[in-house]
């Protein structure tokens, strides 16, 4: 759901009392995973794929493949969550948000949701040519910049 719309059915009152938090992803990876969850449920139009992972892809991100999280930490341009936990350090920063509301971390319980989706043989960096980085470079600089997120190494 999106920030505006919690907002709007929490009030203006509780929103502000309320620690706010969301996980957030290298734009990169995140648009692997998702790429390889539509590939998974049947979900991607099928002049997409291809036999090739990598091409697949690439012309996925080159006919507007893309997915836009943002709505769920900004209102109106503007960053409206107190605290990021990093998909890259869950563990580490769930231990963070379990600290701030004081109740105690179980890692054991942590699920692994969607996890085996991707073929994780193949390096991210693998799956990215010029032109599909500068795609996610444009649609993402907002993150790139705020986040410090870099194309995988």
């Amino acid at each position: 759901m999106p920030a505006r719309q919690i907002k709007e059915q929490l009030g203006d009152g509780i929103w502000e009392s309320y620690f706010k938090f969301c996980v957030i992803r290298n734009p990169f990876d995140k648009l692997l995973s998702h790429f390889y969850y539509l590939l998974k449920k049947e979900m991607l139009d099928p002049d997409i794929y291809r036999e090739d992972e990598i091409a697949s892809f690439r012309n996925w991100l080159k006919k507007g493949g893309s997915i836009n999280d943002r709505d769920k930490y900004m209102i109106e341009d503007r960053i409206c969550l107190d605290f990021f936990i990093r998909y890259e350090k869950l563990h580490d920063d769930i231990s963070t948000v379990c600290a701030k509301l004081q109740v105690p971390f179980a890692p054991e319980r942590v699920p692994k949701l969607k996890s085996g989706m991707r073929n994780y043989r193949i390096p991210i960096k693998d799956y990215y040519d010029d032109q599909s980085i500068k795609i996610v470079q444009d649609l993402f600089a907002f993150e790139l910049d705020y986040f410090e997120y870099h194309f995988p190494a």
